[in-house]
């Protein structure tokens, strides 16, 4: 995926999330591997303006390694992260752009996006 991603011209992130046990530290992480600026806060809707606020690429993909780290929070909190990445993959390509999310974790997270509802799909 990422040969395919960089001859697209995309930007790819490695975004770790083994310490990620909270919102806050989700945020941070993703805030920290995509040198978002400080305005972007640490909040759903500062994640989701900065995700949509990416320039100079025809697409991104964020790799979500160690994501079994999203096991720590709560349903409500997985469910509008993976919305809002749902959200800005629709967004971006109402743009013509490529963006593309990957959880790289173990059946439980699988099974627990599953369960969520998520458009997340399982590879």
């Amino acid at each position: 995926m990422e040969i395919s991603a960089l001859e697209n011209g995309q930007q790819i992130f490695h975004i770790d999330l083994s310490k990620t046990s909270s919102k806050s530290a989700l945020i941070e992480a993703i805030g920290a591997a995509m040198n978002f600026p400080d305005y972007c806060g640490n909040n759903w809707d500062g994640l989701e303006e900065c995700l949509r606020d990416l320039k100079d690429r025809k697409g991104w993909l964020l790799i979500f390694e160690n994501a079994d780290g999203l096991l720590g929070l709560p349903s409500a909190d997985l469910s509008v992260f993976l919305s809002i990445l749902s959200d800005t993959v629709e967004f971006w390509k109402n743009e013509a752009h490529l963006f593309h999310a990957v959880l790289i974790g173990s059946p439980s997270l699988a099974t627990r996006v599953h369960d969520i509802g998520s458009s997340f799909t399982r590879a």
